[in-house]
């Protein structure tokens, strides 16, 4: 959301990278940033729409400025002296979390069964052939792995990237799939 501003794109990338001629400045700050991508295949006349999933939310999405100032400066009091959940977050909230899913649901089904890939509700979603074509990694970061949709050679899975930790910490990362894989084709 705050990407959308170049000048704010500017700021971040200015602390983290600071461009030694025009060709860095051009390479790293003339990047844009969208809100969603439309993948398309060769010889295939269906897309995939990936997005992040707060265009659902209408809080996550509209009102993300006032959503961000509270949580970060009261809300997390609130949550620790209260025990209270975050009324804003899909994540802490069950009825958000199917609010937010059956939005993108209606979504694509008013939309010719455009099929979805997204985040966001922080409940991993891989629909079986035949059902809405809503694919959802869940939490894509987690303190031990990481969950990711990938799609190869036209088949889609959700995976976990993870320590292999039978031999001790840290020996490697390996790959769980955890769904799939399936071909696209079942779902374009």
């Amino acid at each position: 959301m705050e990407f959308r501003d170049p000048i704010t794109v500017e700021r971040v990338l200015r602390t983290f990278f600071t461009p030694k001629n025009i060709v860095h400045k051009e390479a790293f700050f003339d990047l844009e940033y969208h809100e969603s991508l439309l993948l398309e295949f060769e010889n295939n006349r269906r897309t995939i729409f990936a997005i992040h999933g707060h265009q659902a939310d209408y809080m996550n999405y509209r009102h993300w400025k006032f959503n961000r100032f509270f949580v970060r400066y009261f809300w997390k009091y609130v949550q620790k002296w209260f025990g209270i959940n975050d009324p804003t977050s899909p994540a802490k909230n069950y009825k958000s979390l199917i609010k937010v899913e059956r939005k993108l649901n209606q979504w694509i089904v008013n939309n010719n069964q455009q099929m979805i890939v997204c985040g966001h509700t922080h409940r991993p979603r891989f629909p079986d052939p035949g059902d809405i074509p809503l694919f959802n990694d869940g939490s894509c970061v987690h303190p031990e792995s990481i969950i990711g949709i990938e799609i190869n050679d036209f088949h889609i899975s959700l995976v976990k990237w993870h320590q292999d930790s039978e031999d001790g910490p840290a020996n490697g990362i390996i790959k769980t799939i955890l769904e799939g894989p399936v071909s696209l084709d079942k779902y374009l």
